[in-house]
């Protein structure tokens, strides 16, 4: 009875939220969220990066005259 009543927990725990994507219903184990988190991470880290870059470069470009100290931006 009472694995009976356990089970039932994890099953209701298991029910995906209203809002769930379907890309995230697939992920059943903590290990599986850990890693989409990760690679969710590693991809906003990359836009950001490619957003810096796009930024100097119009900087450049509008202030051709102006030089710019970019010293220490290179650790993205």
């Amino acid at each position: 009875r009472k694995l009976e009543e356990e089970l039932g927990e994890v099953k209701s725990a298991m029910i995906p939220a209203a809002d769930e994507t379907e890309s995230t219903r697939d992920l059943a184990t903590r290990a599986e969220l850990v890693a989409r988190v990760k690679k969710l991470g590693s991809e906003v880290f990359n836009g950001v990066k490619h957003g810096w870059r796009n930024v100097i470069a119009q900087l450049k470009v509008a202030n051709p005259e102006v030089e710019f100290n970019l010293q220490g931006t290179g650790m993205l």
